[in-house]
């Protein structure tokens, strides 16, 4: 405890320097009582020793009450052991025996047992997590002290005999050794040991060296016995100042630690509880009485040692069961850890497969999770994971296991009937991330989840690692087609991993070799939809042995495999030099570039765009880029802040495939957007007849009420979806009825005959 929040604590009070006069005045007078004594024990000496010994045992009593200890229950045993002490003192001084044992020994050792309770009853309030225990143990000790005393001292007194002289010398070092014990153990289970228990330590410390030190003398020089015992003098002082210490108030006040060092507690407790055994067994009988009594506290003190020896195995056990539990769980969720599942599943599978049934592993992973740490810290992360592992115990089933893969990962596993029962599984997952969750006192949040779904029948035995890695692929196709949504392992999904296995291994040296091409695709408008307005720039790759390798294919596989810069830069200089031979065949030319997330949020883009336009000698706002509306979502403030960079830079922005992700029109009025491509999806819905296009048009509308008047639809591969573009607002359009992605020489013959003959290359 700090004397910063205790101004008063320890020796930090104002009235610390008187306190060390009076200890040292104090000191002077024990040493002048000692020597007196020394050579005086029944005169002048006698009773300055006596009376210097009784002050400072009275300090030793109300020491504590003065300085306002509490709670009372607690301090009372010291307090009667300072009486037993006094009046021990007082007898000693007028009677020096009376009978075969003397008179102050009784009280005397009654004042060591009060100490011991009251060392208990202290060690009890600073640890209350092992209070019973410590309760046992000083039960057990004291039952033992008992049983020792009564079996050498008090049964041999009570029959007339005077016991050995060793045996009595004996007995006060080995209630010092408890009583020492006592204290250590009272010291562990403090954070910070008191400037009064180490005072404490060492009285008690020189109390077991002093008591040892007169036996021996008591043996072998008996005429020596007094000036030793003259000693004793500076013992009390140091239970006095022990007492009377400020911080002796704080002594029951401290929290107890969680974890207490007992390494050698166990040890001393057995020796103070089964020697004292030894001791009852082999003493001699002096009587019935003596029979009775020795026998009632020997089964007292074999009862004690077996409920507390029963209560150690409990313990024990329960540890072993909480450090196995640790070892299988994950300490955030308590759900099982990686290891765990792993062993799982290899059960599971053998299980199953013996029963004739399929084993399912749903991988589940949670969108956007990094945008939670990021925006709220990781302390909300936490509480979001513990809210989703609950929810998935709701969806999971008595016989389904669920486990936590590891970051924002789950594995949930089932057996199931039929392959279909897994999907049925994975819509109820879903399901359960549609409610918002409180991760703050007000603040909600929406998440949704990416799911892989892998199943292995009776006949197939994929490994553990095989089976969980179907999974995952899945999951990842999931999040590749969209949040949200959940994928199955099939043969498709298996040739395309294959698949893109291989584009990862040929994909450097393609960029290497300078295999890649750019080919363009028209967007146009006007009222005839005869007039290019601008052309879609993409990425085109013919492999040798693969042939044409799709984007969605190789472009998540550069992304994967840290190449995607290096192909959006081949991608921005090829727009840029096929930008300047369009714009040779129409001032009005445009190119639109898709650019990933990667891209757009790497700090040099933006400088790339800009020297890349000034290299080719372009205007502003002919070169596009298109973002996708998902990654809006996913870095909301650093995408916008690039956004304004790339404007500056002399682009312009596009949002693709919008109304897939999980924006909104209010996103859009805080982001630098001057174009909005609409998905298929809603072109698809002019197939419906009027009410497909009245929808359409309510959308495009919305858009352009935003101030965005650039509204593309893509899509559009039918004549009835042309003929129905009037009808919506005759936006900007897309799709394969305006011929397919066309090299960069094939463009500008294009652009050039429609700038001709206008619309005559419209079919």
């Amino acid at each position: 405890m700090s004397t910063a929040r205790h101004p008063r604590a320890h020796g930090s009070e104002p009235s610390s320097g008187r306190r060390r006069a009076a200890i040292v005045a104090a000191t002077l007078v024990c040493a002048v009582g000692s020597l007196m004594f020394m050579f005086q024990p029944y005169g002048v000496g006698g009773v300055v020793y006596g009376t210097c010994a009784a002050l400072l045992i009275v300090a030793l009593t109300v020491g504590p009450l003065l300085r306002g200890v509490r709670p009372w229950r607690v301090w009372l045993p010291q307090v009667a052991a300072g009486c037993c002490f006094l009046i021990s003192l007082l007898v000693q001084g007028v009677q020096f025996g009376l009978g075969p044992l003397r008179f102050f020994d009784l009280f005397y050792c009654g004042g060591y047992g009060f100490l011991v309770l009251w060392l208990g009853l202290l060690t009890l309030y600073a640890g209350r997590r092992r209070g019973s225990s410590t309760i046992l143990d000083m039960s057990a000790v004291t039952v033992g002290a008992l049983l020792a005393l009564w079996s050498v001292a008090f049964a041999p007194a009570m029959a007339g005999q005077r016991p050995p002289v060793g045996v009595m010398l004996v007995v006060y070092p080995v209630i010092d050794i408890t009583l020492l014990a006592l204290a250590l153990n009272l010291a562990f289970r403090l954070p910070t040991i008191l400037p009064t228990l180490r005072l404490l330590l060492v009285a008690l410390s020189a109390q077991l060296v002093l008591d040892v030190v007169y036996a021996a003398v008591r043996i072998v020089a008996p005429e020596h016995t007094l000036q030793v015992q003259a000693l004793y003098l500076f013992v009390y002082l140091g239970y006095a100042v022990t007492a009377t210490h400020p911080s002796v108030r704080e002594l029951a006040h401290r929290p107890g630690r969680t974890e207490v060092p007992r390494s050698a507690w166990p040890g001393a407790l057995t020796i103070f509880t089964v020697s004292p055994a030894i001791v009852a067994i082999v003493a001699p009988r002096v009587g019935v009485l003596d029979v009775v009594v020795r026998v009632a506290l020997l089964i007292v003190l074999l009862l004690l040692i077996f409920v507390r020896l029963s209560r150690t195995m409990r313990a024990l056990s329960g540890a072993e069961r909480r450090s196995h539990h640790r070892a299988l769980h994950d300490r955030l969720t308590g759900l099982l850890n990686r290891a765990a599942m792993l062993d799982t599943i290899t059960e599971r599978l053998a299980r199953d497969a013996a029963r004739g049934r399929y084993t399912a592993v749903l991988f589940i992973d949670c969108d956007n999770f990094k945008h939670v740490n990021d925006t709220w810290g990781h302390r909300a992360g936490d509480v979001l994971l513990q809210h989703i592992a609950g929810r998935l115990r709701d969806v999971a089933g008595p016989s389904d296991v669920l486990a936590r893969h590891g970051g924002d990962e789950f594995v949930l596993m089932a057996s199931v009937e039929r392959a279909e029962e897994a999907q049925r599984i994975a819509d109820r997952i879903r399901y359960a991330f549609t409610t918002p969750v409180r991760i703050m006192a007000r603040r909600e949040h929406i998440i949704t989840a990416s799911i892989g779904l892998a199943v292995a029948a009776p006949d197939d035995q994929p490994t553990t690692e095989a089976l969980l890695g179907r999974a995952d692929i899945a999951m990842y196709e999931a999040k590749i087609r969209g949040h949200g949504g959940w994928v199955f392992f099939d043969d498709d999904l298996a040739e395309r991993t294959r698949l893109r296995a291989r584009v990862g291994d040929r994909l450097r040296g393609a960029l290497d070799a300078g295999r890649f091409d750019l080919v363009l695709a028209p967007i146009v408008a006007g009222p005839g939809l005869d007039r290019i307005v601008c052309w879609e720039a993409q990425p085109y790759w013919h492999d040798p042995e693969l042939g044409v390798v799709a984007r969605e294919v190789f472009l998540p596989v550069a992304e994967q495999l840290g190449l995607i810069d290096e192909l959006g830069g081949f991608a921005l200089r090829e727009a840029c030099r096929a930008l300047v031979r369009l714009r040779a065949a129409d001032p009005a030319a445009a190119v639109s570039l898709d650019v990933c997330p990667a891209q757009l949020l790497h700090p040099e883009f933006a400088g790339a765009v800009a020297a890349a336009l000034a290299e080719a000698g372009l205007p502003r706002d002919c070169l596009w880029f298109e973002i996708t509306e998902t990654l809006l979502v996913d870095h909301r403030p650093d995408v916008i802040r690039r956004l304004h960079e790339v404007r500056r830079a002399g682009a312009r922005i596009a949002i693709d495939d919008f109304g897939t992700g999980h924006g909104s029109l209010a996103t859009l009025l805080r982001l630098p957007v001057d174009c909005v491509k609409l998905d298929r999806v809603f072109v698809e819905r002019l197939d419906e007849g009027p009410t497909g296009c009245d929808r359409l048009r309510a959308v495009i509308d919305l858009v352009r009420g935003l101030g965005i008047d650039l509204v593309v639809v893509e899509g559009i591969d039918t004549r009835a979806r042309v003929d129905a573009l009037p009808d919506v607002g005759s936006p900007l359009a897309q799709g394969a009825w305006f011929g397919a992605p066309m090299s960069a020489d094939a463009a500008v013959a294009v652009l050039e005959e429609s700038v001709r003959e206008a619309g005559s290359w419209v079919r």
